[in-house]
């Protein structure tokens, strides 16, 4: 509840709430915060393999380059994974995928892309 003594006066929030000004701020950061963005934007100086050929089904994932570590955390675990030259280490083992990562992780098949957060899950389907 804000209680305002003057138009002039700035409102005396009550009980620590935030004034409607920074309510409407933290509301229109929130509606475009985009997580996978700032991960984009964290990659953004890899380059894609321009070697393969440009009507391949496979998307054009840009992951860190090598020395870098990808972390998520996943049911309350932090999962710390090394980007290797050829695959990626975790919890001292070799893996030649993110998904082979992602499985050792939880047991099931996985998308790693889709795990770590490289990618969005489409919606509806194909």
């Amino acid at each position: 509840m804000v209680v305002s003594d003057a138009k002039s006066s700035p409102p005396k929030l009550v009980n620590g709430e935030l004034s409607p000004a920074a309510t409407t701020r933290l509301e229109a950061l929130i509606d475009r915060w985009d997580p996978l963005g700032e991960l984009r934007a964290a990659n953004s100086h890899v380059v894609p393999d321009e070697s393969k050929s440009s009507n391949s089904r496979r998307s054009k994932v840009r992951l860190p380059p090598p020395g870098c570590m990808i972390r998520r955390t996943y049911q309350g675990r932090q999962i710390c994974v090394r980007v290797l030259e050829k695959g990626f280490e975790y919890e001292g083992q070799h893996y030649r995928s993110l998904s082979a990562v992602a499985f050792a992780v939880t047991g099931a098949k996985w998308n790693g892309n889709l795990f770590f957060g490289f990618v969005r899950q489409r919606k509806g389907g194909a």
